[in-house]
Order: C-alpha cells, then sequence, then structure tokens
C-alpha cells in the first residue's frame, strides 16, 4: 500500500521516522529498506509533527492534543489541553514549549508522562496569538494585531513590544536557530530576522553599603592594587575588586561626617589624595592620615610627578604630600577643567565658558581660544594626527593642532544629547562618551555613531563628570547617578551584517496606495508620505536609513533613525525610488529598488495635448492670416476692376467727344 509522507522528521544512521497518512509513524530501514507503521491511539485529520534530538516525534492533533512518539521505546504519551493550541516549539536544544492563546508551557518528561511548567508568569500577549516560539532567553510571539513581543523567561519583563505593520502582514512560520537569533517567514517580504539585544553594559549598585545613600558616583579611580576606587556623594569612597565583584568601604571619615568626594588620586607614592569641599585628605601608604586645609578642591591631576589640585581660581601645584612645599597659579575666572599638554602648558577650560592655554612658567595665557569663547569644555583627549576631541555641552569638537576647529558633532549627527562629560578611545579608535542621555560611540574615520541604553544595560541614563576611567585590562568605567557601568569595549565584534529595507507605505493626503512596483499617479497625487521598514525590529535604532529617489535627488539623502518622508509638490515625470541601510559600525547595504512610479501632467501640460493644441492654433491663425490675405486680395482686385472701368468709361467719353468735334 502507498503512504503519503506528510513529513521525516527524525533521521539517525540507520531509519528514518516521520509520520504518514492513516494516522500512523513510520520507521523506515535505510539498509533493506523495510518499514514498520505504528499507529495513532487517536484518530486526527490535522497532523502537524515536530522531531527532537532526544528521539521524541512531537504531534499536534487537531489542535488539542499533543502526541509523544518515543522512537527508542516505540510507545506514545498523550496530553490534551482544555484550550486549542495556537503553536508548538522546539527552541535551540530542542526541549518543547506549548503555546495556547495567552500561556506557555514548557514540557518536561518523567516516567513516561508529560509535566507542564509554566514557561512565564505572564504573558500579557496582545491580540489573540498568532504564532510563537522560544528559547532559553524569552518567548517571542506574533499576535493577530501584527504585534511583535519578547517576555523574558520567568519574568514578567518584556523585551520588546514592537509593532510590525504591513512588512510582517502574513506571517507563515518563525524559527530559532542555534545562535538564538529569530527568523520570521513571510508571504510576500522575504526572510525576516530578530534578536534578543545583548546586555552590552554590567551595572553595579553599591548603595546596599548604606540604607539611605543615593548611589550618586562623582569619581572613578583604578588604584596600584588594580582595585577600583569610587567616590560617592553620601558613601564616601568605596573600594570595588573586579575579580571579586565585592565591594568594601574606605575609611576617610567619621560615620557622622561623610561629605561629597569631588576627586581621587595616586600619587607616585602610592598614596590616595582625596578632594572635597572642605579640605583635601591623604591616605599616605603607610597608613597615615594627613588634611590639607585646602577647601573647595573640584579636581585632582599628576603632573611631571606634581599632583594639581584644582580649585575654583586656583591651581595649588604640590611637589610632596607636605602641604608647605605647593606652589599657588592665580586666575580671574573660576576653573572647570585642566590637562597638561606639555612639560610647561595646561589646556585650561573656564566654568561658564572659554578656553586656553596657560604657561606655568610665565603663569601667562599664550593662547585663548576665539572659537570657543561660547563653549563649555568638560574634557580633552588627544586623538591620532595630533588632533584633539573636546567632550562639550555642544557635543564632540575636533580640532586640530594648531586648536582651530575641524567639526562639531553633536544631536544633530546623532549624539543621545549635546552635553558630553567623557572621551575614551579604545584599541579600535573609536570614542566613548557619557552623557545625559546615556553612553555613546563615535568612530571618527567613517562618522559613525552608536547609542546604548537601558535596554544595553546601563543602569541609568544620566551620567557625570570626573566618573570616567579606563583601567588596566582596557575595560571602560562610566559612573552615573545609580552606580556605574562597565563595558569591555575592545572585545566588541564589528557588526559586518546589515539589513535589508522594505517599502511599508505609500499615501497622497492619508490615502493609502498599492505597494505595486510600478505606480501610474495623477497631476493631484504628486504629495507623497512614505515609509520605510527595517526588518531587524528589536536594535532598529540602531540601524540607520538612507534613500534616492531618482527624478529628484542628486545623492543620497540620509534619513538616518527616521523611517518616513514626505515629498511635497513632485513635478510630472518618472521616478524609482531606492533605498539602503546602515547598520551600527557603519556598513552599508545593498541599494534595494523599491518602487517606481510616474506622476502625470495635467491636460493642459501633457505634450501630446499641448502639441496637438498648437497644431490647432497655428492652423487657426493660418486660416485667419489666409483669409484676410484673401480678402485683401478680393479688395485690390475690386479696387483695379473699379479703376479699369473708370478708365473704360473715359475713354469711351472721350472717344465720344472727338468723334463730336470732328464732326461739327
Amino acid at each position: 500500500m502507498d503512504l503519503l509522507v506528510y513529513s521525516p522528521t527524525i533521521v539517525t544512521d540507520s531509519f528514518v521516522f516521520g509520520s504518514c497518512s492513516y494516522g500512523q509513524i513510520f520507521k523506515f530501514n535505510v539498509h533493506d529498506h523495510s518499514t514498520v507503521l505504528f499507529p495513532f491511539p487517536i484518530k486526527g485529520k490535522d497532523l502537524r509533527p515536530y522531531g527532537d534530538n532526544k528521539g521524541n516525534i512531537w504531534i499536534i492533533i487537531d489542535n488539542r492534543t499533543l502526541l509523544r512518539f518515543d522512537t527508542k521505546q516505540t510507545n506514545y504519551t498523550v496530553h490534551t489541553f482544555s484550550a486549542p493550541i495556537e503553536s508548538f516549539n522546539l527552541n535551540k536544544d530542542k526541549e518543547a514549549t506549548v503555546f495556547l492563546s495567552n500561556q506557555a508551557f514548557l514540557i518536561t518528561i518523567k516516567n513516561d508522562s508529560m509535566n507542564l511548567k509554566p514557561f512565564s508568569n505572564a504573558m500579557a500577549m496582545k491580540g489573540t496569538l498568532k504564532i510563537a516560539a522560544s528559547d532559553n532567553q524569552c518567548i517571542w510571539s506574533i499576535g493577530n494585531e501584527n504585534q511583535l513581543n519578547c517576555f523574558l523567561n520567568n519574568s514578567k519583563k518584556t523585551i520588546t513590544n514592537a509593532t510590525i505593520g504591513n512588512a510582517l502582514s502574513i506571517v507563515t512560520t518563525v524559527f530559532i536557530d542555534q545562535a538564538g537569533t529569530l527568523w520570521i517567514a513571510t508571504d510576500g517580504n522575504g526572510l525576516l530576522k530578530a534578536k534578543v539585544q545583548e546586555q552590552l553594559f554590567n551595572s553595579y549598585n553599591i548603595a546596599a553599603q548604606r540604607a539611605k545613600s543615593k548611589n550618586f558616583i562623582k569619581c572613578l579611580i583604578e588604584g596600584p592594587d588594580h582595585g577600583i576606587y569610587v567616590g560617592t556623594f553620601d558613601q564616601g569612597v568605596i573600594k570595588y575588586s573586579p575579580n571579586l565583584s565585592s565591594y568594601e568601604p574606605v575609611k576617610v571619615f567619621d560615620d557622622d561626617a561623610i561629605i561629597p568626594i569631588n576627586s581621587l588620586l595616586f600619587d607616585k607614592e602610592e598614596n590616595l589624595w582625596i578632594a572635597t569641599d572642605k579640605h583635601i585628605k591623604i591616605l599616605l601608604k603607610n597608613g597615615k592620615q594627613l588634611i590639607i586645609n585646602e577647601p573647595f578642591c573640584k579636581g585632582l591631576l599628576l603632573w611631571n610627578n606634581t599632583v594639581i589640585a584644582r580649585g575654583y581660581k586656583q591651581l595649588q601645584l604640590f611637589e610632596s604630600t607636605e602641604s608647605d612645599n605647593r606652589k599657588t597659579l592665580h586666575f580671574e575666572q573660576n576653573l572647570r577643567y585642566v590637562y597638561p599638554l606639555n612639560k610647561n602648558e595646561l589646556f585650561v577650560s573656564f566654568l561658564f565658558t572659554g578656553a586656553g592655554i596657560y604657561n606655568t612658567h610665565t603663569q601667562k595665557f599664550t593662547k585663548i581660544i576665539r572659537a570657543l569663547a561660547d563653549v563649555k569644555v568638560n574634557m580633552l583627549h588627544v586623538g591620532a594626527n595630533n588632533n584633539y576631541f573636546l567632550a562639550s555641552d555642544d557635543g564632540i569638537i575636533q580640532l586640530d593642532a594648531h586648536f582651530n576647529i575641524i567639526e562639531t558633532i553633536n544631536r544633530k549627527n546623532g549624539l543621545p544629547d549635546h552635553f558630553v562629560y567623557s572621551l575614551l578611545e579604545d584599541k579600535n579608535g573609536r570614542l566613548w562618551g557619557s552623557t545625559n542621555q546615556g553612553i555613546f560611540s563615535y568612530t571618527p574615520a567613517n562618522k559613525n555613531i552608536q547609542t546604548f541604553g537601558i535596554k544595553d544595560g546601563l543602569s541609568t541614563l544620566e551620567f557625570n563628570s570626573n566618573a570616567y576611567l579606563i583601567d588596566d585590562n582596557g575595560k571602560f568605567y562610566f559612573g552615573g547617578i545609580k552606580g556605574f557601568n562597565t563595558i569591555n569595549a575592545n572585545q566588541l565584534k564589528i557588526n559586518n551584517q546589515t539589513v535589508p529595507v522594505y517599502l511599508n507605505g505609500i499615501k497622497n493626503n492619508d490615502n493609502p496606495l498599492p505597494l505595486n512596483q510600478h505606480l501610474q499617479l495623477k497631476s493631484n497625487q504628486n504629495d507623497l508620505f512614505v515609509e520605510f521598514a527595517l526588518p531587524d525590529l528589536l536594535t532598529k535604532k540602531r540601524n540607520k536609513l538612507a534613500i534616492f529617489l531618482k527624478g529628484l535627488h542628486k545623492e543620497w539623502y540620509y534619513l538616518n533613525y527616521k523611517r518616513s518622508i514626505k515629498f511635497e509638490s513632485l513635478p510630472p515625470g518618472k521616478y524609482t525610488l531606492l533605498a539602503k541601510s546602515i547598520n551600527s559600525n557603519g556598513m552599508e547595504s545593498e541599494a534595494y529598488k523599491l518602487t517606481t512610479f510616474k506622476i502625470d501632467y495635467p491636460f493642459w501640460k501633457n505634450p501630446y495635448y499641448m502639441t496637438g493644441f498648437s497644431i490647432l492654433v497655428i492652423a487657426f491663425f493660418s486660416l485667419i492670416t489666409l483669409l484676410i490675405v484673401r480678402s485683401r486680395h478680393t479688395a485690390k482686385i475690386a479696387v483695379l476692376q473699379k479703376k479699369n472701368e473708370i478708365e473704360n468709361i473715359r475713354k469711351i467719353s472721350t472717344a465720344i467727344c472727338t468723334m463730336k468735334l470732328v464732326r461739327d
């Protein structure tokens, strides 16, 4: 008897298992070509088989019953659900998960029975569940309202909640590969992908040291013991040991006298300098403590083995820990930031605006940088080719070796915020900065900007001055108002993957137009609103968009993170719309041809109409001219005829007169 094979589900070196017609499991011997049939214990019409890597064949029968066939034991286990089975999935570890309309269960086998464990405590699906899949991290679901959700396993937290729109109007299947990437097969829009956004940053909260502490980080420094010393607002100094992930307070103040820490520094003798608004305290390596009466110290800097303490309008230069052995430099304005350029010169920025080059030997400014007169400079980073990069209240300012502005990069270019606190450089030449709206990386070579927020693992979006650090292992630290965050920036892989671009919709005056490859538009349909879709749904803020409307644009137009554009009053003619995506590392995709359209001329501007009308006008005026010429010609002939008649009459009269004279 011939069998209709629905699906070969499990393949081994010797056997092929699968489901077939007549409600049976077949076992095919690849060596002798023999077949053994195992009838189902229950009848059903709609059969959907799945095979795991443990020798089980899972079959959904009539959307109510889940049947497991053990190919090793050749027996069945059956479980019937009270609600319809909307979807079934074997995750990347081949664990079985069954989905009902609003709940998911992880299935385990014990003593030949199926045990159901709720996969998530709460899955607030929007709309009836249409299709779903799961891995060890989360449950992906797509509802009837075209809502893509990702729920963390054993958590109420939703990773994403993205409206898919027309890009996924018809979903045929979803699949999770071994890397945990969700692949979404669609009818008409290709193969799309999404993935749980990786937590790039580690977050550390030190508020547990004191019950009412604010967890507000003001400064960071690495110690000789490779511990990270954290200066806080109301907890004093905390030492963090990265290897042990442990914290311990550093005894600086009495418990009732804790004041904010403005800056920390280890000098050449490995003594710890602690700056506050009250004084400078030095914890000597031998365990003793010294206090220097230098109030309102805002920053500490080690330069040529000299400790520089920055006050409001002065710099104190300490050659040693002895308070009497110091040199004072006075300024007319309040200081914001100091950076040593060479043996004698300092780059100095002021609290409100402006910056200049100060010579410590002559105690005079050798240069006031006029271009920075209206800028608050928070720090200076020396880049390659003697270029300087400033973190300022107007973003990143790139200067040449003579401190002339080359370029300003701010929110207009994609930074999360104008106010930049810090700039740190990784081994790949990327600059990393902290702002009041998260962390960013900037690659000067290709101008690419990548932003990071709460979904990337940041504990907060608001960071602070002085609270940034690169340790000896190349790990970056950024301190903010809720602890500090770390990232191994040097270990981040370059993203070479780009995503395709789809046309999500075209409207004319809020009237949707068909998404055809070729559109014929009337002359009054020349105001178009176009929406695009980049299907890397969870990381869409990492992908930029560029378009080129052939027939209008002379070069590529970068929409960046926008996904729509409006064309107004397009002139009649033929157009081709091209688009490409740019990923987080500046890699550009191929140019995708999305559609072509033609806008007709108004009937009075149609070339054929104009030609015909011109011919008619010419014919009309030609006829008029002809009539006029004919009329004039007729009139002229009439005049000549009249003259001839008069002349004839005159001749006749003359002849008569002559005859009379002769007669007489």
